[in-house]
């Protein structure tokens, strides 16, 4: 009789080797610590169970991702403008603190250059710390 393959620790194995041992959230090697899977597309916002959509993260850095993460406020802007601004706002915020104020980071996982996010912050009033006014 075959035993019984736990379906976690192959999901853990793939993943291991799409993100090279690497947490997708800090960018750190994993070693030897608490990992958990995690959903690119969170499954509340259509995310599916498949490889492309998960990622292997630190159980910390889990923990605090989603401590940090708040939905965007169903908010009625009155110009396209001032949406944008606010909802670039609020994104940058969060990544600063998943990043703990690390500009190179947050600046990557926003898909800009540090030069950018700079520039982003200037003009938002962010500090570089936390990311708050």
């Amino acid at each position: 009789m075959k035993k019984a393959v736990n379906w976690k620790d192959v999901v853990i194995i793939e993943l291991l080797k799409k993100d090279n041992g690497i947490c997708q959230l800090c960018n750190k090697v994993l070693g030897d610590q608490l990992v958990e899977i995690d959903h690119t597309r969170e499954r509340s916002d259509g995310g599916i169970d498949a490889i492309d959509n998960l990622r292997l993260v630190h159980l910390t850095c889990h923990k605090l991702h989603h401590q940090n993460f708040k939905k965007l406020p169903s908010i009625t802007y009155d110009t396209l403008k001032n949406a944008t601004t606010d909802i670039s706002k609020q994104i940058i915020v969060h990544w600063l603190k998943i990043c703990n104020g690390n500009v190179t980071r947050a600046a990557k996982k926003l898909g800009l250059s540090r030069k950018g996010l700079q520039l982003k912050m200037i003009k938002y009033n962010l500090r570089k710390a936390n990311g708050t006014q």
